[in-house]
């Protein structure tokens, strides 16, 4: 086979594999899953001599696992999302290997395909959620706080309900983009006298409680505002957004992501609130 079309592939397939985390973990998953295995094919079927295909193969992915193995080695811990990306690829050259050694057979062909979809679908998303989720299992009661509600009145959360509160920033985009989806589920549970849906904002030096309102206005959720520093540091929250379901005892049982979509599986939402509706 010309070297040529050796280098211009692996050139090609590596910048689509590197770039596309721009479009996000699981379209790059999706994408550097299906042009190495395609990728592999069409050297495979360039050069038929067995020696050289497998030199083709380790050409084609070894630039790709040099660059995200060192992202990956070099501070591990929170570069876990890395994980699938970094060993796909040879996952995929070598069902690519086995495709070609059935003579592309589209059976092999359509059916691999499915299984990149089915992982990038399904497993992407969940292990997502599951290396994410590193403040679980927490069982510790929740803090009295000094809270507001919109009316500016004070507020005291009843004790003898699951609570499910979102905690949001005025700085955090996807804080109030996600207001929407949260409002959604509170209407899931609208008719549940069992559970109470609260966003709770966490106040930046910088706000106006009438600016950070303004947010919130337009919903039908049951909108609080931390009034003092104290109480912001009571709730030992790092990052936004973050949801925590507080149960009927008084006792946060869960703080992270609020998981509603139909392919999340871990850590379900849903799951989750009729768990502790139910206890």
């Amino acid at each position: 086979m010309n070297y040529k079309k050796i280098i211009f592939t692996t050139i090609l397939v590596t910048l689509i594999a590197v770039f596309s985390a721009a479009l996000g973990w699981i379209v790059q998953f999706f994408l550097v899953a299906i042009f190495y295995y395609y990728g592999s094919l069409y050297l495979m079927s360039k050069d038929n001599t067995k020696n050289k295909n497998r030199f083709n193969l380790l050409i084609l992915v070894l630039p790709f696992i040099l660059l995200y193995g060192y992202v990956f080695f070099v501070n591990p811990s929170p570069n876990l999302k890395v994980l699938p990306i970094l060993v796909f690829p040879v996952i995929s050259l070598f069902l690519g290997y086995l495709t070609f050694k059935k003579g592309n057979n589209s059976y092999y062909l359509f059916f691999y395909t499915i299984i990149f979809v089915f992982l990038t679908v399904f497993g992407m998303p969940n292990w997502i959620n599951y290396i994410s989720d590193v403040e679980n299992p927490i069982n510790k009661p929740f803090p009295e706080l000094s809270i507001k509600d919109i009316n500016n009145n004070s507020f005291f959360f009843k004790k003898d309900k699951v609570i499910i509160i979102d905690l949001w920033s005025s700085s955090c985009g996807i804080c109030i983009k996600k207001f929407p989806e949260y409002e959604k589920l509170m209407l899931k549970y609208k008719e549940d006298d069992r559970v109470r849906f609260y966003t709770l904002n966490l106040p930046l030096a910088r706000d106006s409680l009438i600016d950070i309102k303004s947010y919130v206005r337009d919903y039908e959720f049951n909108s609080l505002f931390v009034v003092d520093d104290d109480s912001r540091k009571k709730l030992d929250n790092k990052s936004v957004p973050k949801l925590l379901i507080v149960d009927k005892l008084n006792k946060i049982v869960y703080k992270g992501s609020l998981n509603d979509k139909w392919y999340e599986f871990y850590n379900d939402i849903d799951d989750l609130i009729e768990k502790h509706v139910n206890e």
